[in-house]
């Protein structure tokens, strides 16, 4: 039978953001992976908040993805990233699509600064297509609004809403990028129909508006909602 597993990212800080919600709530997370708390979590990252930073490291966690789809494992895997969107609203997002475009609005950790550039290289990447058009829309392979609707349920007083603009800073770069790899892990373990491995950007507010305890909360129930939704799928 098969088993749902999930990544989880989130970001350090970057301009304008010191202290970045979804690197405290990495930590709690990977506490409870270290006490044995959460059977379905296999690994945490806080990343820092540079493109060149994100290429190297998500390379590498699919890099060993495909290593272990290539072992016919039938385990569904879920890529789950956060990022903050720094505004008031006590809102969640999630972010059904991702855009080929890295033009950043400041510079990330590193000072890189582009503007109206690709993320994904016309030559150089794993997928199987040739060439990537600057701004293609790619779409995660998750039911977003199947989830949203579950979610809504258990969180009236905030909003939970599916959105599809992640700005293009780093956490467009990444979903972007990480979407990619998954379609490239997918065709390379010969599960593209079966879309074993999945990934979804969530943006998450500031504690001030909604708490660390609540949205650790939340995530808990994302992942338990996910897990329900691509193993029924899979039976």
């Amino acid at each position: 039978m098969s088993a749902c597993y999930f990544i989880i990212t989130g970001f350090g800080a970057f301009a304008g953001v010191p202290n970045n919600p979804t690197s405290i709530l990495i930590k709690r997370l990977q506490d409870e992976l270290d006490n044995n708390q959460n059977e379905h979590m296999y690994e945490t990252h806080v990343l820092e908040t540079s493109a060149e930073y994100v290429r190297e490291k998500l390379s590498d966690i699919y890099k060993g993805l495909k290593q272990s789809s290539s072992e016919k494992s039938k385990d569904v895997i879920i890529i789950l990233h956060l990022g903050v969107i720094n505004y008031a609203g006590t809102v969640f997002h999630l972010e059904q699509c991702a855009y080929n475009d890295a033009t950043f609005r400041v510079a990330d950790e590193r000072g890189y600064r582009p503007n109206k550039e690709l993320v994904l290289q016309k030559d150089n990447e794993t997928s199987s297509e040739s060439t990537h058009e600057w701004g293609k829309c790619l779409k995660t392979t998750l039911d977003v609004h199947s989830l949203c609707n579950d979610l809504q349920k258990e969180y009236k007083a905030e909003k939970v809403v599916v959105s599809t603009d992640p700005g293009r800073f780093v956490c467009n770069y990444t979903y972007c990028f990480s979407l990619n790899e998954c379609n490239s892990t997918n065709e390379c373990s010969g599960n593209e129909g079966n879309k074993q491995h999945n990934a979804l950007f969530i943006h998450v507010p500031p504690f001030r508006v909604i708490s660390e305890s609540r949205q650790l909360d939340f995530i808990h129930n994302v992942m338990d909602t996910i897990e329900k939704q691509v193993l029924s799928s899979t039976d």
